[in-house]
């Protein structure tokens, strides 16, 4: 027991040393900054490079990663994060995972995407107390925590920028009425908090032994997870929080294997966000609404088609494209159209009742494989298991995010991305149905009057047919009297409890009804692969889904069909790589919050 809790110290020091940084920032912007973790990538990457690339020692190696994080983070402030000061939070959130895609994509391309041994710079197992064994990098680690924390309050009390970033993490307009730089104090604590998270990268690497680029969206979401814990905006609640967190996972890995990590991590995030917003020693954070409807759309409108439009659109693609294509891009198009189903669906959220969900892997795993597994063990047929897939994903959802809706903002969104991680985490852990992380092969076609659907042409037409019934329906429940509810509560939430409306069963429902529909999108997704794993089921499928309807406008079921045809239908016909791919959707993401925010199938207010 002894030696877990020292493991768990240990990674826990990690944990702690990256959620200063993130609980700095959002405690002076009040954003959450889903880039840090990049940061964190980054960092480690850069220290590899000038120990082992150009052999310098490990404090001039340590100099250089915080100049360079330093610089990047100073970058994100003022290329994504003070433009949208004036937006809603969710604006800046969404900026920030959009720079978090290109910053690990572009680290990917510069460094490579393999794992690369970390040098031994100090050692790491060279140290004995009683029966444990521990190395001096441990020691140094452990003692940089203690001494940034004395370093920071003692700055932050007595410094005089120090003083100014706590006025500003009080009450921005009030400290920039009383003379205060605050677009200048802001920056400075992106480069103090972005220092620190690079800092963790080398000492992190140096602990595991080997770096990658792609380490930075665990790093970041984990160091999220210990800054909710201890409470965002507080220092000490953020080495609290990771301390805590580490201990935990020690023991959850220790008891049921490492399989449970991602299960224990964003639980507590769950749990703290339920039970206690404000984390152990933060405050419970006062957001009232999170306007996205007016606000965040400028005031747009969704453009009309005429019938004929319509029409005409329908007849190219049920019967000019499966005359005319091949079978690549038949297949394409049926992937297009899965994700149009997904996407249409959300915008009765993000569009009507005016909440981002930042997590919806979740609810596509849950249908497919509910639909996987009905069909290949159970031995049902394809069309009841679709239907079945989108209940048990629209029920499964509804549960876990019972409890979510009672918070506000953008709250809810980092809550559904925590349900969508315990989902998937789930289904990996339950091996007996899901068959963990071997998967589930052999997922039949589907099946029409007892014959099977194996070409390309008539998959295609299937989740066509799917596509046009999932517009309809989401078409007519915006125009019914529970569109003008949804709309209503999307609008205003304060002015619409205050009319006695029940905002927040408005708000479960339509994630329900989304959730249904992105069930049916992934057992659709399941029966066109044929084999599904936990690990396609990641944050990056979450991110595209919500890149799909913020490009085509929130509030525009056409719209997220045009955003599917661009993000996913032009990049598998260029064969444009998937790093490069995914690239191109953080630049997209970042232009579209910063220059369109309404989106493009949406006019700008008159």
């Amino acid at each position: 027991m002894l030696d877990t809790l020292f493991a768990g110290l240990i990674h826990g020091n990690a944990y702690a040393l990256v959620a200063v940084g993130f609980s700095l920032i959002f405690g002076v912007t009040h954003v959450a900054n889903f880039a840090h973790g990049s940061v964190f990538a980054i960092g480690s990457m850069t220290g590899w490079w000038f120990i082992a690339e150009r052999g310098w020692p490990l404090w001039a190696a340590v100099i250089g990663v915080l100049a360079v994080t330093g610089v990047l983070g100073l970058l994100i402030n003022v290329l994504a994060v003070r433009p949208l000061a004036k937006a809603p939070p969710i604006a800046a959130l969404l900026a920030t995972v959009a720079v978090s895609l290109i910053l690990d994509n572009v680290a990917q391309l510069v460094f490579g995407p393999r794992v690369r041994p970390f040098p031994a710079a100090l050692p790491t197992n060279d140290l004995r107390l009683g029966g444990l064994r521990f190395g001096t990098s441990d020691v140094v680690m452990f003692g940089i925590t203690i001494v940034v924390m004395a370093a920071l309050a003692t700055y932050l009390k007595f410094g005089r920028s120090g003083r100014a970033i706590r006025a500003t993490a009080q009450d921005p307009d009030a400290a920039l009425q009383m003379g205060i730089p605050v677009p200048r104090i802001q920056n400075l604590a992106f480069v103090i908090a972005s220092g620190l998270g690079g800092l963790a990268g080398v000492f992190v690497g140096m602990y595991t032994s080997n770096v990658s680029p792609t380490s930075g969206a665990a790093a970041g979401l984990t160091a999220f997870v210990a800054a909710t814990l201890g409470g965002l905006g507080s220092m000490v609640g953020a080495v609290l929080g990771g301390f805590l967190l580490g201990i935990l996972e020690a023991f959850g890995i220790s008891l049921w294997g490492d399989g449970v990590r991602d299960l224990i991590t964003f639980g507590v995030l769950l749990l703290v966000l339920i039970l206690r917003p404000g984390g152990l020693l933060g405050k419970v954070p006062a957001i009232s609404a999170e306007p996205m409807t007016g606000t965040f759309l400028s005031g747009g409108r969704e453009i009309r088609l005429r019938w004929w439009h319509a029409g005409l659109a329908v007849a190219l693609a049920a019967v000019a494209l499966p005359l005319l294509a091949d079978r690549y891009t038949l297949t394409v198009a049926a992937g297009v159209a899965i994700y149009a189903i997904i996407a249409a669906s959300m915008t009765l959220v993000s569009g009507s009742a005016g909440q981002i969900t930042i997590g919806q892997a979740g609810p596509i795993a849950v249908g497919a494989y509910t639909s996987a597994i009905l069909t290949v063990v159970t031995g049902w047929s394809f069309w009841p298991a679709l239907i079945v897939a989108g209940l048990v994903s629209a029920v499964v959802s509804t549960v876990l995010t019972a409890p979510v809706w009672r918070l506000r903002g953008h709250y809810v969104a980092i809550a559904t991305l925590g349900i969508g991680s315990v989902a998937v985490a789930v289904i990996r852990n339950w091996e007996s149905l899901t068959r963990g992380a071997y998967g589930i092969r052999g997922i039949p076609a589907p099946a029409l009057f007892g014959e099977k659907l194996n070409s390309a042409v008539e998959f295609y037409l299937l989740t066509l047919t799917v596509l046009l019934v999932t517009l309809v329906v989401i078409t007519r429940i915006r125009a019914s009297h529970l569109g003008t509810v949804l709309a209503a509560v999307g609008a205003d939430d304060v002015a619409a409890r205050s009319s006695g409306v029940r905002a927040r069963d408005y708000k479960a429902l339509a994630f329900a009804v989304a959730a249904f529909f992105a069930g049916i999108g992934g057992a659709l997704l399941a029966h066109q692969y044929t084999y599904i794993d936990p690990s396609i089921f990641n944050l990056t499928m979450s991110l595209l889904a919500l890149t799909i309807i913020v490009l085509g406008g929130l509030s525009s079921p056409i719209g997220a069909v045009l955003g599917a045809l661009i993000l996913v239908g032009l990049p598998e016909l260029l064969r444009i790589t998937p790093d490069v791919r995914i690239l191109g959707y953080g630049v997209l993401l970042l232009l579209i919050i910063r220059f369109r925010p309404q989106g493009l199938w949406v006019r700008r207010a008159a």
